[in-house]
């Protein structure tokens, strides 16, 4: 990427409480982003990775415990039976 260019900002649309634990996790991952009081939070996806962080992020951070416990008893049961 050149100087130029650059990368667009995505706005994410999440319950506030859910977004500031989105934005530290993805602060931690050192994807850039930004989020002030009653704004969206902002992210730049630079690479394909950072897509799926940020998509990864979110997903396990709003998914109700219900959905996640049951995915990871597939996967668990999946592991064991092949």
């Amino acid at each position: 990427m050149d100087a130029t260019e650059i990368s667009p900002v995505t706005t994410l649309e999440i319950d506030r409480i859910e977004r500031w634990n989105v934005f530290k996790r993805l602060q931690e991952l050192s994807i850039p982003c930004q989020c002030t009081c009653g704004q969206p939070l902002q992210v730049r996806v630079e690479t394909a990775t950072a897509a799926i962080q940020v998509w990864s992020v979110i997903k396990q951070l709003t998914l109700p415990s219900v959905s996640s416990i049951e995915h990871l008893k597939r996967c668990w049961e999946k592991t064991y039976t092949q």
